[in-house]
């Protein structure tokens, strides 16, 4: 069973990311590039780590917690720059 609650954190979190990002990316440069390339890089690789949890047996509440973990680790980088 999935704690909804914890998803509706996690999009909340998601949304703030999007928005810091997209202020980043818009302001153009070299830190906008490598912005876009970490973001890349950075779904396909927690993908990877969903896919791989859930074959494994993982439970949809620790993938979730595993994508939590990740945004807001983006999201505290994001404010300070």
């Amino acid at each position: 069973m999935v704690d909804w609650f914890k998803v509706m954190i996690l999009v909340a979190e998601a949304n703030e990311v999007i928005w810091l990002r997209s202020m980043k990316l818009l302001r153009g440069g070299p830190r906008a590039k490598a912005e876009a390339r970490m973001m890349v890089a950075e779904k396909v690789v927690a993908a990877e780590d969903a896919g791989a949890g859930l074959l494994a047996g993982e439970s949809l509440d620790n993938v979730v917690a595993g994508y939590s973990r990740q945004v807001q680790s983006n999201a505290r980088r994001l404010r300070r720059s």
